[in-house]
């Protein structure tokens, strides 16, 4: 599975699809009358949504070349501001007009015990989709 936005590919490890992290917003106002039953309802615009997906960096030597990983991509947050692409299996899903927003640490980086993985952390990965 591979992450890529704007030409810049997200490191190794994507651990979940791209996905919506609630609907859609839409404009929604909402009018209730006196002695009448129900509610009378205007529909505005569709406006954007959050994506999120879960990323585990891992393989890095030490500290310093994971927190120097965690730099590069939070300089990316409002820079990628096209479409994003996940691939899976040769299957492309875009999710065009979408801005990079960064990232919350799920889990705080950490030395693998066995010492295969190396230095590792997980990410949530977010992004803002503007309405087409």
């Amino acid at each position: 599975m591979t992450l890529s936005h704007d030409g810049y590919t997200y490191e190794n490890g994507l651990d979940s699809p791209v996905r919506p992290a609630r609907p859609a917003e839409v404009d929604l106002v909402v009018h209730t009358y006196p002695a009448v039953r129900g509610e009378h309802h205007l529909v505005g615009a569709i406006h954007g949504r959050d994506l999120t997906a879960e990323l585990l960096l891992s393989g890095y030597a030490d500290l310093d070349a994971l927190r120097t990983a965690l730099n590069t991509l939070t300089n990316q947050a409002g820079q990628l501001t096209g479409t994003l692409t996940q691939t899976v299996a040769g299957v492309a899903a875009n999710y065009p007009r979408t801005t990079f927003l960064g990232f919350e640490v799920l889990q705080e980086p950490q030395r693998d015990g066995s010492g295969v993985h190396g230095w590792w952390c997980r990410l949530r990965l977010l992004w803002r989709q503007r309405a087409g």
